[in-house]
């Protein structure tokens, strides 16, 4: 019997999903803003060379078209946009002397005689970010030689950009835990809404587990995979209800059947123990009893063999099966019987092979027990055909017989266990040979039809299908 266990949402298969699905989003959230920052962080360093390389053009034109007092003092005003505390300037001679330079009074620390200016190229200019002393932020400088000797040298306080780059983190890191919390309150809904048909599936475990046999789990389109496993789920409890169904059945129908056979052993038994008791008596005795314990356990064989294969776990031995060679072998053995009851028994076959796929030792029981209750049922002096033909790729094999025929309303129970209508309850047997030879026709993917008609006698019809001669057969497979 299934119960609900209850289990901590930590170890749920939604917990598990939302948190892979909270690491996804925070891998990829990282891996954006980080691609972000770079993208930020260059595109600013890019935008303020622009602006140095820029503003040493402008510088270069000043120094090449004044001298003296007067390109120091434009100079000076070279700074005015950005502010002194912003922008230095310093103009070296070619001889590495200051020749000029902005207001640096906000840039006493700068030492001109450590600056490289001999590394400079004529060709390139030459960017560098440099911690300056006394100054919280950065510096972004420039160093190029202009045609006449001289060396330019500039510097730019990567003070805003480093603000900006700080409110970056700042919105970023906000951005990050609101994608966080919010993919995880996403996470667990898709989650839960993924998993919705797994828990419909097991609710309907539970139930089907306590007893509620003919419950089934609904189908919502929840998607291909929870829809398969719902119709297989279903497919299974209807294998299983059938199962079980069968079993009661047939626990039902021996415990019936079985109260005949058990009342007579009891007879013999008690009505050879009060009477003489001599060994002929005994032995008499223990002869009867072996005999009805032997109709007992076939019976009990029978009732099992036909339940398994009504519940589809018969396990056939699978193989190409000559079908006309089994009709004449089945002629040959019922032919002595037909002549002890002085009937008439025919066979009406094909020259060429017909075959199926199937279990040979099975199939030969199912035609025999149509056979035998043909005979059965068939008076002396009566006919039985046995004939087998091949119709629309299927083959066809019919037995019929001129015997006491069935009633139109006995047709759909004659295939019931035990059933054996009132004018032949005289005749021996079981009444289980037609319902085994139904299940296992029926379990190698064919059917078996009756027509009949009281006093005028009855056909049964086999149809298998047919296997092409190119077929290979498997050696053994289990029908499921």
């Amino acid at each position: 019997m299934f119960s609900k266990k209850s289990t901590s949402p930590f170890k749920t298969v939604t917990f598990r999903l939302t948190i892979r699905y909270v690491f996804l989003i925070t891998v990829v959230s990282l891996v954006v803003f980080l691609l972000l920052y770079h993208s930020l962080a260059l595109e600013l360093r890019q935008r303020v060379d622009r602006d140095l390389l820029q503003k040493s053009l402008e510088i270069e034109g000043i120094c090449l078209k004044y001298d003296g007092e007067v390109m120091k003092r434009e100079v000076r005003r070279e700074t005015g946009s950005h502010g002194s505390e912003t922008l230095f300037i310093l103009v070296f001679s070619p001889r590495h002397e200051l020749v000029a330079a902005s207001d640096l009074s906000t840039w006493e620390e700068i030492d001109v005689n450590r600056i490289p200016i001999d590394q400079v190229s004529m060709s390139e200019p030459m960017f560098e970010t440099i911690d300056f002393p006394g100054h919280r932020y950065k510096i972004r400088t420039i160093s190029r030689k202009i045609p006449d000797g001289r060396t330019l040298y500039l510097g730019f306080s990567l003070e805003d950009d480093a603000n900006l780059i700080q409110k970056y983190k700042k919105i970023a890191s906000i951005c990050f835990l609101l994608m966080i919390v919010g993919g995880s309150l996403l996470g667990w809904f898709v989650a839960n809404q993924a998993m919705s048909g797994v828990k419909r599936v097991a609710g309907s475990a539970i139930r089907i587990g306590k007893g509620e046999l003919d419950h089934r789990v609904a189908l919502k389109a929840e998607g291909e995979e929870i829809d398969n496993l719902a119709q297989a789920f279903n497919e299974m409890s209807d294998r299983i209800q059938t199962l079980v169904t069968k079993l009661k059945e047939a626990t039902d129908d021996v415990a019936h059947e079985l109260k005949s056979p058990i009342t007579r052993i009891r007879g013999t038994v008690e009505t050879t123990l009060l009477g003489r008791q001599g060994l002929e008596e005994y032995q008499e005795a223990a002869g009867i009893v072996i005999e009805e314990c032997d109709n007992l356990v076939d019976m009990i064989n029978t009732m099992l063999e036909i339940t398994i294969a009504e519940s589809g776990n018969a396990e056939l031995s699978m193989q190409k099966v000559d079908m006309t060679d089994m009709v004449a072998t089945a002629h040959e053995l019922f032919l002595p019987i037909a002549e002890d009851k002085k009937i008439a028994f025919h066979l009406k076959t094909r020259a060429q092979p017909l075959r199926t796929m199937g279990d040979r030792g099975k199939l030969q029981r199912a035609i025999a027990n149509i056979l035998d209750n043909a005979m059965k049922y068939t008076p002396p002096g009566g006919e039985v055909i046995l004939s087998i033909d091949s119709r629309y790729g299927d083959i066809v094999i019919a037995v019929v017989d001129s015997g006491i025929g069935i009633e139109e309303k006995d047709f759909s129970r004659i295939f019931d266990r035990f059933f054996r209508k009132d004018p032949s309850r005289s005749t021996s047997g079981s009444g289980l040979g037609l319902s085994l030879s139904l299940a296992i026709v029926r379990a190698h993917g064919g059917k078996i039809e009756v027509k009949s008609r009281p006093g005028k006698g009855s056909t049964f019809t086999i149809t298998l299908p047919q296997t092409s001669p190119s077929d290979t057969p498997p050696a053994s497979i289990t029908k499921l």
